[in-house]
């Protein structure tokens, strides 16, 4: 598969989210703060999906998703929340590929990075 995904959240998600993942063929950066986030995009590196929280320390989900919009960036956005069933019309409204809630289930997580994944190579 080889996709490059961007994780932005915090150690404990990240490290839940590259369990669920484990050898699924992704190739996985991360960033624990929107900050973070920006300083990845702005390097330069092309990422096929980019997963965040719903919140983060200093900013959301929505502050990512601004990110790649400014940057003409055309990777896939994924948004992780808290629980299942928040906010997911509302987020998908923008155009987010897919909500997924918590706890994370690896067939559900690895399905919606193999499809975003695809949406995105579609797009190039």
């Amino acid at each position: 598969m080889n996709a490059h995904v961007l994780l932005v959240m915090p150690a404990a998600d990240r490290d839940q989210m590259l369990q669920v993942a484990a050898d699924s063929g992704f190739q996985f950066d991360w960033a624990d703060t929107c900050h973070a986030a920006r300083r990845a995009l702005r390097k330069g590196e092309s990422f096929d999906v980019v997963v965040t929280d719903l919140t983060l320390c200093d900013g959301n989900w929505l502050s990512v998703y601004q990110d790649l919009s400014v940057g003409n960036i055309p990777a896939e956005i994924i948004v992780v929340t808290p629980q299942r069933g928040v906010n997911v019309e509302e987020i998908k409204a923008y155009g987010v590929h897919a909500v997924l809630g918590q706890p994370l289930e690896r067939a559900e997580v690895l399905g919606a990075l193999q499809a975003a994944t695809t949406h995105a190579e579609a797009r190039v």
